[in-house]
């Protein structure tokens, strides 16, 4: 399976911030139990907090199977820059991701993976169910999220609908070349998931391994407070993918984009901020009357 100068799998953890959790999402990449190389690639974006001591801490008294390679950047790239960076790092037969505040609850996790890869060539991706804790104080409120009416994916899904596979479940072929258009996302884990679905087939496998934080400092938390944010963020998006899908699927994302702009001209409405209300409520009726004429579309090429 493998050649002896390189590891089978390298998990990229992008990490800023993460002095409260990175510790545990190390230790659940260590625990892995594997019959193959595992290298460990930690990006720290140059967090102000003390991740750099921990991490280095871990580096110094680990001597286990597995090996650690720790970058600190220095200074602030950003998510996504810094996310293609670790990726660039990879020198494994497959990429595993588990960001800075995640981390892995089942030890023979990569095993299973790697082995479903090895055995259906045609797959290009594989992840799996995971659980999201929303209070991370006492881990009271929590869900499982990955679980789907089906368990295989391929491009038509991926190209209607953002299925959001967890993350910190995704294990995939180390054959990813960037486009130019990747470098413009919010999402790099939807954007990921659909550049995968371009190469080859997506499982989602049926086993909780991994958890998903929710906390002031994550980037969920961040949309929240800002109430316009997350439609902005929608819309551009959505754009970026208008741009690069067949036009037999645009019809969802113009539909999109019609709701986000409804939605932020309420936002802008109860902010009595009546030019921008106007601006964005003109702007849904367009992309209405655009996701209008792309179902008749659909409707001719479909008879």
């Amino acid at each position: 399976m493998s050649n002896s100068n390189c590891p089978i799998v390298s998990v990229v953890m992008i990490t800023y911030g993460h002095e409260n959790f990175i510790r545990e999402a190390i230790s659940g990449v260590l625990m892995q139990e594997c019959s193959f190389e595992v290298e460990l690639i930690i990006a720290n974006d140059c967090s102000p907090d003390d991740t750099d001591i921990i991490v280095n801490d871990i580096r110094k008294c680990y001597d286990g199977p597995h090996k650690i390679h720790y970058h600190k950047h220095i200074n602030n790239l950003g998510i996504m820059p810094n996310f293609i960076w670790a990726v660039k790092q990879s020198k494994g037969k497959y990429i595993a991701l588990c960001e800075g505040d995640d981390y892995w609850t089942d030890p023979l996790k990569l095993q299973k993976q790697v082995d479903f890869l090895e055995h259906n060539t045609d797959f290009f991706m594989v992840g799996h169910q995971s659980q999201k804790i929303i209070n991370i104080i006492d881990g009271s409120d929590t869900e499982i999220i990955g679980i789907f009416k089906k368990d295989v994916f391929d491009y038509d899904d991926l190209a209607i609908k953002n299925i959001r596979i967890p993350t910190a479940s995704l294990v995939f072929k180390n054959k990813i070349k960037f486009p130019e258009w990747f470098f413009k996302v919010y999402g790099g884990d939807r954007a990921l998931i659909y550049l995968a679905s371009t190469k080859g087939k997506i499982k989602v496998m049926d086993f909780i391994g991994s958890v998903y934080r929710i906390h002031d400092g994550g980037i969920e938390q961040g949309y929240k407070k800002d109430k316009s944010s997350l439609p902005k963020r929608n819309i551009h998006e959505n754009n970026i993918y208008l741009s690069i899908i067949p036009k037999k699927y645009t019809f969802k994302y113009l539909k999109a984009n019609s709701w986000n702009y409804f939605y932020l001209s309420i936002n802008y409405l109860r902010e009595f901020k009546i030019s921008n209300s106007f601006k964005s409520f003109y702007k849904s009726i367009l992309y209405y009357i655009k996701y209008l004429w792309s179902l008749q579309y659909l409707g001719k090429i479909n008879n």
